[in-house]
């Protein structure tokens, strides 16, 4: 999408990758990669959402991005 938005000469750096090598290689590393509850929390602004039609959009948004994948 950013592609789109900016010119061809300006260079996009997705860390994301990375960032998740890491979070594995950390997770691993505390012999934790199989544990957790699967619930996922959604914030905005680093305040928790807690209102279920906010809950329902950001649900919705993530599932586009399982999508894209």
């Amino acid at each position: 999408m950013f592609r789109k938005l900016l010119p061809s000469n300006v260079n996009i750096i997705d860390g994301n990758a990375g960032t998740t090598r890491n979070l594995k290689r950390i997770l691993a590393e505390m012999d934790s990669l199989d544990e957790g509850s699967g619930k996922i929390t959604f914030y905005n602004s680093s305040i928790e959402v807690k209102d279920e039609t906010e809950i329902k959009k950001y649900s919705r948004l993530f599932e586009r991005l399982n999508d894209i994948e």
